[in-house]
């Protein structure tokens, strides 16, 4: 039966980039089986790397379409937009949850802290998620974009709500500083919405933004290693 991974945060904070790492690095990677599902209807978010051939589906109907996973699927990752986050942990425990434990598969919750103007509503999110559902387990992807991820000058792991929901955090992902000349190449793979290896292997990117991307991609498969998420 499938993992289904949900990636979810109420704020725009680098989803749909870990959505498409960890879709990435499960199929292209470890070799996997991988679904991908988007469920921001009015945007293309996950869906709009072609490469991933990710399915739209509104969040009300995910029960349904995870009752017909094809049993040759291992991983499904799913996308979820800002605006899902206060519906889709509504119907979470009365719908989607039991719809997959009907058919035998399991769940695991992904969200994403951030330092930064947007570090409150992101621990608060995290807050709400572990506190929700304390026995599904949740990868937490540390974004360091808008500064250190802190509160009050105190990193992630000495933070309260860490310590108060340590139990039900699988694993931490460290997403990298990308500064400078890092941000602008993973700026322009991300605006022609290419996954890494469409990136390295294609033809016409100039040596330095190739290594810069490289060692990008390297960092997050180190990071997804350890996090073992095919576990």
């Amino acid at each position: 039966m499938a993992t289904i991974h949900t990636i979810i945060q109420s704020k725009s904070v680098g989803k749909t980039i870990a959505a498409m790492m960890l879709a990435h690095y499960l199929r292209d990677e470890r070799g996997q089986s991988v679904l991908c599902l988007d469920t921001d209807t009015m945007n293309s978010s996950l869906s709009g790397f072609a490469a991933l051939q990710a399915v739209k589906v509104a969040i009300p109907a995910l029960a349904d379409h995870c009752r017909t996973i094809p049993q040759e699927i291992a991983h499904v990752v799913i996308d979820t937009s800002t605006s899902g986050f206060l519906p889709f942990c509504s119907g979470l425990r009365d719908s989607f949850l039991p719809a997959l434990v009907e058919a035998g598969h399991s769940l695991h919750l992904h969200t994403i802290v951030t330092g930064g103007q947007p570090a409150l509503d992101t621990f608060n999110g995290f807050h709400t998620l572990a506190g929700n559902f304390p026995d599904l387990p949740i990868t937490v992807w540390l974004n360091p974009f808008w500064g250190e991820v802190a509160l009050q000058n105190r990193p992630f792991e000495d933070c309260k709500v860490y310590q108060e929901h340590i139990r039900s955090v699988h694993s931490l992902v460290r997403m990298r500083d990308n500064v400078s000349l890092f941000l602008e190449d993973l700026q322009w793979m991300l605006t022609r919405h290419l996954i890494f290896n469409e990136a390295l292997k294609g033809d016409g990117l100039p040596i330095a933004e190739r290594s810069r991307l490289s060692r990008i991609w390297r960092h997050t498969i180190e990071q997804l290693d350890c996090a073992a998420i095919c576990e």
